[in-house]
């Protein structure tokens, strides 16, 4: 009887160990990663535009710069024209909550109104017991959000410098790239950068027409119910439209909330439009506007939007299909050279 032995190269084990040193040293790295990789996505948006202006004679650098200016004169702009509407309708709900709410209760049951009288009792109780923590408690919490915003700007600042750099120095980069690549891979690498930018572009310019156009449905449906707080809803929608699966469904429920305050039979049409912009949406408007975009199964999107929101919290959340698009690349580029996973 022949016995077989197996052997286990010095090779092989290094490159194992190095896997693994990489693998851990990127965990401990996932925040900068993650900016990278922000970056990364709104480069991809850019190269078509800095190629346009290379195709033109004119410099990658002066076409992202006019890119830049444009959008920010188009926020500011915005910000002019829209965000005092948008903060005093903010404010108006601030100031009518309790009104709104009390409209709610009377419509519900009375077990029902008793049930959230005791939570709502149990919840002040615990307020004013963490209360008593006193003016450090105040201080340290107030220093953390100070922290959080300089920490939001910042990290802002960075993807906007990266991204510059990104697209300006598209070149050079993907030559210093090419010097740490064997001259057989290169062409597998080529493939793979190309696949990972047309993917990743396409999800991204789909996924911006699809909540703007979703952002507009909403505002038009609610402005002819005659729902309150119509721009700030369809601000709301737009912006949750970018979170996979939870985010259409939390934006309708706010927009019932407050069609409640106007009447019962105003929310349940509220409802339904919502419903009727979900169908739309799903049956109509994505197949349309995602139809060029990266093709991603549903499975391989919610098992990425899991593992991403594990390791990176919430933000894990809008990066897990741009991470599945990158997968899909990678598998598409192995075929198409011929290369087997």
């Amino acid at each position: 009887m022949l016995q077989q032995s197996t052997s286990i190269s010095t090779e092989t084990i290094v490159r194992v160990f190095l896997v693994a040193a990489l693998c851990a040293v990127a965990y401990e790295v996932r925040g900068l990663l993650l900016l990278f990789f922000i970056s990364l996505i709104l480069a991809t948006i850019l190269h078509p535009i800095a190629g346009w202006g290379e195709r033109h004679r004119i410099p990658r650098s002066v076409t992202i710069g006019a890119v830049y200016l444009l959008g920010a004169a188009a926020i500011v702009g915005i910000g002019f024209a829209l965000v005092p509407l948008f903060v005093e309708q903010i404010t108006q709900i601030s100031q009518n909550f309790s009104g709104h709410w009390d409209r709610i209760v009377k419509i519900l049951p009375p077990e029902v109104n008793v049930s959230l009288k005791n939570a709502i009792q149990q919840n002040i109780s615990s307020v004013a017991d963490a209360a008593k923590g006193g003016a450090l408690s105040m201080l340290n919490g107030l220093l953390s959000t100070v922290q959080g915003v300089f920490g939001a700007l910042g990290s802002l600042v960075i993807v906007i410098v990266l991204t510059f750099y990104m697209v300006v120095e598209q070149h050079s980069m993907r030559k210093v790239v090419a010097g740490f690549i064997p001259p057989r891979h290169i062409p597998l690498a080529e493939r793979i950068v190309y696949n990972v930018e047309r993917n990743l572009g396409k999800w991204a310019r789909g996924q911006l027409i699809l909540s703007l156009i979703i952002g507009i449905l909403v505002y038009i449906s609610l402005i002819i119910i005659g729902v309150p707080y119509a721009l700030s809803l369809a601000v709301l929608a737009f912006m949750l439209e970018f979170i996979p699966y939870t985010g259409p469904t939390l934006a309708g429920f706010f927009g019932v909330f407050f069609a409640f305050t106007v009447s019962p039979t105003v929310a349940l049409i509220t409802a339904i439009a919502y419903y009727v912009i979900q169908v739309l949406e799903n049956h109509l408007i994505v197949p349309k506007v995602m139809e060029k975009a990266a093709g991603i199964s549903p499975i391989l999107s919610i098992i990425s939007i899991l593992l991403c929101f594990k390791l990176l919290g919430i933000l894990g959340i809008f990066v897990g299909i741009p991470i599945a698009a990158m997968v899909v690349a990678f598998s598409e580029s192995y075929n198409e050279m011929g290369y087997s996973l």
